[in-house]
């Protein structure tokens, strides 16, 4: 009798070691299936992120083809504004200086007109923050700086 309790004993032992053998082998099958699903998980964040820097990447190169077009185009038309401006200030001070020369004489008219511009250059430099410096700062800085980005700043 005691043979066939220790032979019961053993037989319920090999079934329990089966069954957590079986179980264990289950739980390494659902371990294997989640880490699947990982991956799957992590393949496709990672398929979005490269898409989402692909955008961005392209975002930005749109965005700074259209800033530096109008940064540019600005530059451009003060460029054309100037050589006009400077064409007619040149005819002006020749009109003046022909003016003048009716006056004073036709050598002191020209000196008097030079000596205008070299002040109105002097006037010039000595405002050139205010007048030059700050407004294409301004221009430029409202061009890079969106209002969103200057909401986000503050």
């Amino acid at each position: 009798m005691r043979d066939e309790g220790r032979e019961a004993a053993t037989a319920c032992s090999a079934r329990q070691d089966s069954q957590s053998l079986f179980s264990n082998h289950q739980i390494l099958i659902h371990i294997i299936d989640y880490g699947m699903g990982y991956m799957t998980s992590l393949q496709s964040l990672w398929t979005e992120a490269k898409s989402y820097l692909e955008l961005q990447k392209e975002y930005v190169k749109l965005d700074t083809a259209e800033k530096l077009s109008v940064l540019l185009s600005a530059v451009a038309t003060a460029a054309v504004c100037l050589f006009l401006a400077l064409s007619a200030l040149v005819f002006l001070v020749i009109a003046i200086a022909l003016w003048l020369a009716k006056v004073v004489g036709g050598a002191w008219s020209f000196t008097i007109m030079s000596g205008v511009l070299i002040v109105a250059i002097v006037v010039i430099l000595l405002a050139r923050k205010r007048w030059i410096v700050q407004p294409v700062t301004r221009f430029v800085a409202a061009l890079f700086v969106s209002e969103d980005e200057e909401e986000d700043a503050l």
